[in-house]
């Protein structure tokens, strides 16, 4: 949805499926997680070398329910100590409401040859 790069933030959206849904009829954590990881991913790559998630860290604060339709997840590049890349993101509800908040350590890797 948004990317700037001179700030380090990638926003992008998500939608909240049917197939996603807990037995609660809540977002599923692992799901919103993968949201998470294939948003700090992609941006990831727009701001270092090649590099791999080595730790992710997910804080829930709120259910995602399936009326919402879709989540919004901003994710920043915070720094960079070779090889490490430190991130963190917000999950958020359409209206910026804080769903769940993440960190996450990636380690930068040579490139395939």
């Amino acid at each position: 949805m948004d990317f700037d790069l001179e700030q380090g933030i990638l926003t992008t959206r998500f939608p909240v499926k049917d197939d996603y849904l807990n037995p609660y009829g809540r977002m599923q954590g692992g799901m919103i997680a993968a949201a998470v990881d294939n948003t700090i991913g992609p941006l990831s790559i727009l701001v270092a070398p090649p590099n791999v998630t080595r730790r992710l860290e997910m804080k829930y604060k709120l259910p995602i329910k399936p009326e919402l339709e879709f989540i919004l997840v901003r994710a920043i590049f915070v720094e960079r100590i070779d090889p490490r890349l430190f991130f963190r993101a917000q999950v958020l509800s359409p209206e910026g409401k804080i769903l769940a908040k993440a960190q996450a350590t990636h380690w930068m890797i040579d490139p395939i040859k």
